[in-house]
Parts: C-alpha cells; sequence; structure tokens
C-alpha cells in the first residue's frame, strides 16, 4: 500500500502552491459567511478551516483581515435595517432577537451601564448607615 506523504514547512519557506490555492479558495467562503451573519466558527466550518487557522491569517493578512471586519459590519447594517422595517410594521417577539444580534455584534448598540466610583467605601460604614450596630 503507497502512503501519501505529507509536506514538512520550514519556518521561513514560503508555503507550497497548493496551501496558497487553499487560502486563495476558503477566504470568500469566510468572508461570505460572515456577510450573511455566520459567527467566525461557522464561518470556518463552511469554509473547511479551524479557527486558530481564520485567527493566524488575520494577523498576517492585513487584507483579509479589513475584509472580515467589512464583513461583520454588513451584518450588522442588514439587522438594523430590519430592525428598521419591523418598526415601522411591528411584529410580536421580531425585534427581541434583532435588538440582541446588534447588542452582541455591534460596539454601537452594547447596553452596558458603566459607574465610575471614588473614594472609600467599607462595610462597617454601609451598616452604620442602615442603622446596624455591630
Amino acid at each position: 500500500m503507497k502512503k501519501n506523504k505529507v509536506k514538512k514547512i520550514k519556518p521561513n519557506q514560503p508555503p507550497p502552491e497548493d496551501l496558497a490555492n487553499n487560502k486563495r479558495d476558503r477566504q470568500p467562503v469566510i468572508i461570505e459567511s460572515l456577510r450573511h451573519g455566520a459567527t467566525v466558527r461557522a464561518a470556518c466550518r463552511a469554509a473547511d478551516i479551524s479557527h486558530e487557522t481564520f485567527y493566524k491569517w488575520c494577523e498576517r493578512d492585513a487584507k483579509f483581515k479589513k475584509q472580515v471586519l467589512a464583513a461583520k459590519q454588513s451584518s450588522v447594517f442588514q439587522v438594523e435595517d430590519a430592525l428598521f422595517e419591523s418598526a415601522k410594521i411591528p411584529l410580536p417577539g421580531h425585534a427581541t432577537d434583532r435588538i440582541f444580534f446588534l447588542c452582541n455584534r455591534s460596539e454601537d448598540w452594547h447596553n452596558v451601564n458603566k459607574i465610575e466610583h471614588s473614594g472609600e467605601v467599607s462595610i462597617k460604614s454601609l451598616l452604620t448607615d442602615k442603622g446596624v450596630e455591630e
């Protein structure tokens, strides 16, 4: 029986042509999946790569990273448009899922309250203020 040999790549050696083609074929699948609202893991499954490979590509390829960010933003715009349309003609239960998506995917929609505190607070002072004695 004939065994398939695995090509080993040295650290500073350019990748063989078949790996370069693999990347060129799979990146558009990832971008399209993200544009349609897929998570990174789902997009990686669609392209048949690991999410570790995806993040390496993002680190090493500024153009790909820019395309990824644009695709993610595109899906946010689509959901914002759908939310706007549903606000004009309300359908029960449809707004909440869109708002949840936007709060988890877009910096502009995060639902976070930040409270700044200065000074000192101790349990003893809190209990004294409430009339509780030691």
